[in-house]
């Protein structure tokens, strides 16, 4: 589930705070591991991305993700130029593996903003006086 924002570009908050009203809610499909009974998970994405793109999604709001062919390095160049948050990419010649984590997806969190936990607070003066935060190793 991605929200988009005015120029299409994925924003969290917007999914976050999602009211009912905004059209700009979006599900992106990039893998198929069942297919009308059938256990795709031994064939390579490159494969189950060719079923996938035959499967007829009649709702607007579902959509397949674009297949980009790029280096590594243009890839974040274009990530970073259009202000987005990273990039999660796959090996076309991966298995489906349940359970497991591999070297075959890659994730680069590219901005570079920090995401707090708080946990707790001293009442002050003008409301807050301290607070108490963690930093998180979010993924993107």
């Amino acid at each position: 589930m991605v929200a988009l924002d005015e120029y299409g570009r994925p924003e969290f908050n917007r999914l976050q705070n999602y009211s009912g009203a905004s059209p700009t809610i979006l599900y992106f499909v990039f893998d198929v591991i069942v297919l009308k009974g059938r256990d795709l998970r031994k064939l390579q994405l490159s494969e189950r991305r060719k079923l996938l793109a035959l499967l007829p999604f009649v709702n607007r709001r579902i959509v397949i993700s674009e297949f980009l062919d790029v280096s590594a390095e243009t890839m974040l160049a274009a990530v970073k130029q259009q202000g987005l948050e990273g990039v999660v990419a796959k090996r076309l010649d991966s298995l489906y593996e349940s359970g497991k984590r591999t070297g075959a997806w890659v994730k680069m969190r590219v901005n570079q903003g920090q995401e707090f936990v708080i946990g707790g607070y001293t009442p002050g003066a003008n409301g807050i006086d301290a607070i108490i935060v963690a930093t998180t190793e979010a993924a993107i």
